[in-house]
């Protein structure tokens, strides 16, 4: 066989493997652009989904306190307004915890061309209700003593001489002596509030006198705040953006106490207040779920914070 002859059916021979290559190197190719663009989207949906569920989960802790299927419902109704259906099979709740678990599929795109049309993307978020409240701006300087704390019972803070029912004597009403850099009076810090802190060695030193009227026009202040509330108005709906619930600093005891002393805070306790008398304030401790700072230095009196742990 002559060279050119040769060289022609050699030429020939390598146009086969170029072919071969060629088509290799497509599938690699459309390999890698499906795993830069599908694998995005993957990305993209997962972290959607993912808060979503942390949204939705937030949201349902915040009526963990009213009941578990109230949590529930509300999971499911802010999981819809972000775009995902979310089954009852796909919630769990416990007294004080709701997860959620979900998986959907995302159709691909170029990874088709791979024979893969779909793939399932999953996301999982958990919020539980965290107590012991240590740190809270919001306040009332109006300390209670803890052997006095009953939960959702009918309690009167008496503001008068001559106090009932294990109350401050001695000339003091339960005032905590509270420093704000705007606020001086105890009217002011009834009606705005007061930053409070639990710590290990936390004292605050008690105020002295009776002071009705501030009491009287601070609390006052704070109803009249929430007359267009009507969930304000009953303690078994009433929540934080009540100002009649009142954040109230929970003393060791006053068993102690003489004029002017300190008393150690142990923590703190929601009060709702449901009226005002000559000298009396008459509500119940409840729980209630509340922003600030959560630990494990102070006791748990009911007021709850939300956070997610996974």
């Amino acid at each position: 066989m002559k060279k050119h002859q040769l060289f022609i059916k050699k030429c020939k021979q390598e146009d086969g493997n170029a072919i071969i290559f060629v088509a290799m190197f497509i599938v690699v190719f459309c390999g890698f652009v499906a795993l830069v663009v599908d694998g995005g989207s993957l990305f993209l949906e997962k972290s959607k989904l993912q808060k979503s569920l942390d949204a939705s989960a937030l949201a349902g802790a915040q009526d963990l306190l009213s009941s578990q299927g109230d949590a529930e419902v509300m999971a499911m109704e802010y999981g819809a307004k972000n775009g995902y259906s979310i089954a009852g099979a796909e919630v769990w709740t416990g007294d004080h915890f709701i997860q959620l678990d979900k998986t959907t599929n995302l159709s691909l795109t170029f990874a088709k061309v791979l024979g893969i049309n779909t793939a399932e993307v999953s996301a999982m978020s958990r919020a539980e209700l965290k107590g012991n409240l240590i740190k809270s701006n919001d306040v009332v300087p109006i300390g209670i003593e803890k052997s006095g704390f009953k939960r959702n019972e009918s309690i009167t803070l008496h503001f008068q001489p001559g106090n009932k029912n294990n109350e401050p004597q001695n000339g003091n009403f339960g005032y905590l002596d509270i420093e704000h850099p705007e606020y001086n009076t105890t009217r002011d810090k009834i009606k705005y509030g007061v930053t409070v802190e639990v710590s290990g060695d936390m004292y605050e030193s008690t105020k002295t006198g009776m002071r009705w009227g501030q009491v009287d026009q601070g609390v006052q202040y704070r109803i009249n705040l929430d007359s267009s509330k009507n969930h304000c108005q009953q303690y078994k709906t009433a929540n934080s953006s009540c100002e009649r619930v009142m954040i109230l600093p929970v003393v060791k005891s006053y068993s102690e106490v003489s004029g002017k002393s300190n008393v150690k805070i142990v923590g703190f306790a929601a009060f709702w207040v449901e009226s005002i008398s000559q000298h009396d304030v008459r509500g119940r401790f409840i729980e209630m779920i509340a922003s600030g700072e959560f630990g494990n230095k102070g006791n748990d009196f009911g007021v709850y914070g939300v956070r997610l742990v996974q």
